[in-house]
């Protein structure tokens, strides 16, 4: 808005007040400027998504204060969904929870997504949107894939936590689940020729050794040959003890582990509607 002076005046005069003892007149004041300040709090307080009240003389503060929480966010709707597949890895120093409008991806049901977000659910709708997401049906069946089946027949999957790197909507309960990256580890693009939205579940390298004789206990690799035993031999005779120890060639820990380093994964729906 431009400033406006009083009826009259020069661009940038003063308004002065009334004195008839001194024989000072007051600035007659134009509509314009009672019209255009007023015009611009409304601007304002709409433009937080705030219905304009005469109950309140707080708003224009309120407004301002929602303006400013919605310029903190740098992620863009349709950028943070489209490019990175709609999660982010939320570093945040210490900070053990997410920020709002980021939602750890855990696989939960955000309830009335079209109210709280409504700019994620219009977006995954949408045709770039639905390239992210999948039926409820194909999200339980990632949730709980096989990958790999043991000599024994027994076999290592998801089991219900992780494996799902895509949205599912429930267009009738108004509600969005995020992806389910629980026990999984991001990996830049292209890493063992894997594309972006897809997974693999976790393996070791493997290695190999050789035994190479009963009597004498000799091995590569992981095989060693172990203390002289009594009546651990063929027929119960005595003999060296055959050693498997796998540390002797890989790293070892308390689990199947990749290199990593400690985030919380989470998905940007947008800054919360109150």
């Amino acid at each position: 808005m431009q400033y406006i002076p009083p009826i009259g005046a020069e661009k940038d005069a003063p308004y002065i007040d009334e004195n008839l003892a001194a024989g000072i007149e007051g600035s007659p004041v134009p509509a314009a400027a009672i019209e255009h300040p007023q015009r611009e709090i409304m601007s304002v307080i709409t433009a937080a998504g705030l219905t304009p009240t005469a109950a309140e003389l707080d708003q224009l503060l309120k407004a301002i204060g929602k303006l400013i929480d919605a310029s903190k966010s740098v992620y863009d709707i349709s950028m943070t969904l489209d490019y990175f597949l709609g999660w982010n890895v939320w570093t945040g120093g210490i900070h053990q929870t997410a920020k709002p409008g980021m939602i750890p991806t855990d696989g939960r049901w955000v309830d009335n997504a079209d109210v709280r977000y409504p700019k994620a659910w219009e977006y995954l709708q949408g045709e770039e949107g639905q390239q992210l997401c999948v039926t409820a049906e194909v999200y339980q069946a990632l949730n709980v894939a096989t990958w790999h089946t043991n000599a024994d027949g027994t076999k290592v999957g998801w089991q219900g936590v992780g494996g799902v790197p895509k949205y599912c909507l429930d267009l009738v309960g108004k509600r969005i689940r995020v992806p389910d990256l629980r026990g999984m580890s991001p990996e830049v693009f292209g890493c063992d020729l894997l594309g972006v939205g897809g997974v693999h579940g976790w393996g070791i390298p493997n290695f190999p050794g050789r035994f190479s004789s009963v009597i004498n206990a000799t091995g590569t690799g992981p095989f060693y040959r172990g203390a002289y035993a009594e009546g651990v031999g063929v027929s119960g005779g005595n003999a060296y003890s055959v050693m498997f120890d796998p540390s002797r060639v890989v790293p070892v820990a308390n689990k199947v582990q990749p290199s990593a380093w400690g985030s919380l994964a989470c998905v940007y729906l947008g800054v919360p509607q109150s």
